[in-house]
């Protein structure tokens, strides 16, 4: 009979960065829609945790090198959510973009967020980068994306 080691159950919330979906994902669509000349848009507000995934992979490494863990389970966020509009304020403000954001549907999304404790508490802080830091940084990426395949934008339209 083959044995199992033990199994840890991560809880993501709202994991973003350069290589996410960018046809589906809320930032990097709305970069995407910016660099295509469109508006920035939202289906409906909510307020979502979103780690990036450079942070999740240092928080990773950590729990990957640890023989053993206090627990089985572990909300792996920052425990500071942010309404989807707070952060396309922030695409709006590092694109130069004037024109307001669409919000398709009135009123609010149930919040997607957790309560890290319990993983910083075991681990150690290890979400340090924010959105005013990280969303340049996935403009860039995009841009050069775009710029080098040409076809992606036709697409993207």
């Amino acid at each position: 009979m083959q044995s199992f080691q033990k199994v840890i159950n991560l809880r993501l919330f709202g994991v973003y960065g350069n290589f996410e979906n960018f046809r589906r994902r809320f930032i990097s669509n709305n970069i995407c829609r910016v660099i295509c000349g469109l508006n920035l848009s939202l289906n409906r507000d909510m307020k979502l945790d979103y780690l990036h995934i450079d942070d999740f992979f240092k928080i990773l490494e950590i729990i990957i090198s640890r023989k053993s863990t206090n627990h089985n389970t572990y909300n792996i966020c920052t425990g500071k959510p942010y309404f989807l509009s707070e952060i396309g304020k922030i695409i709006q403000k590092k694109m130069k973009v004037e024109d307001d954001i669409t919000i398709l549907e009135p009123g609010f999304n149930l919040e997607y967020s957790g309560n890290p404790s319990r993983a910083v508490n075991e681990f150690g802080e290890f979400f340090s980068r924010d959105f005013e830091e990280t969303i340049p940084e996935m403009i860039n990426f995009l841009k050069k994306k775009f710029k080098k395949n040409k076809k992606l934008k036709e697409n993207f339209l």
